[in-house]
C-alpha cells in the first residue's frame, strides 16, 4: 500500500517494474477500458494522448500524439504550427496502430480473481505477477527469439 503523507518520489526502469508488466499485457486496466467506446470512434475534432513509441524514447521531456478527426482538427493543428505554438511531425497512421491501441483489449478470463488478489493486503506482488504474468513473458521471449533467427536466415548472404 503506498504511503502518500510521506510523498516519496518512486521512478523505476519500465522493465524492472513489476506492476508495469500487469499493465504493459493488460492484466490491470480498469473495467471501463476493455469497453472504450472511443477507441474505434470519436466525436472529438483531436484526440490528444501520450506517444508510447520507440521514436521517442531518449526524450525526458515527454511527447504527445495528436489524431486529426475533422478538417476542423486539421486546421487547429495547421494553425497551430503555424504560430509556432507547437511542434509538429506529421507520421503516417502506422505510428498511431503502433502504439495507441484502436481496439478494445480482451478482458482476461482471470481479470476478477487478480483484482481480488491484488487488494488484500500485505500482497505479494511478485508471487501474483509470477502467477499471471510469466507465461505471457515466456511466450513472447519464444517468439522474439523466433523473429530474430527468420530475420537472420532471411538477411544470410
Amino acid at each position: 500500500m503506498a504511503d502518500f503523507q510521506q510523498q516519496k518520489e518512486y521512478c523505476q526502469n519500465q522493465s524492472k517494474d513489476i506492476f508495469y508488466k500487469f499493465f504493459e499485457i493488460g492484466h490491470c486496466y480498469m473495467e471501463s477500458c476493455f469497453e472504450c467506446n472511443y477507441r474505434t470512434t470519436s466525436a472529438a475534432d483531436l484526440r490528444i494522448g501520450d506517444y508510447w513509441g520507440r521514436k521517442y524514447k531518449n526524450d525526458k521531456t515527454g511527447v504527445s500524439m495528436v489524431i486529426a478527426h475533422t478538417r476542423r482538427g486539421y486546421d487547429t493543428l495547421s494553425h497551430l504550427k503555424l504560430n509556432g505554438n507547437v511542434k509538429i511531425e506529421e507520421h503516417g497512421c502506422n505510428d498511431y496502430y503502433a502504439v495507441q491501441y484502436p481496439v478494445n483489449p480482451v478482458k482476461p478470463v482471470f481479470y476478477q480473481n487478480l483484482q481480488e488478489e491484488l487488494a488484500k493486503e500485505n500482497t505479494d506482488l511478485q508471487a501474483i505477477a509470477d502467477k499471471y504474468c510469466s507465461r505471457y513473458f515466456l511466450y513472447r521471449n519464444f517468439l522474439g527469439r523466433i523473429k530474430g533467427k527468420v530475420k537472420n536466415i532471411l538477411n544470410y548472404d
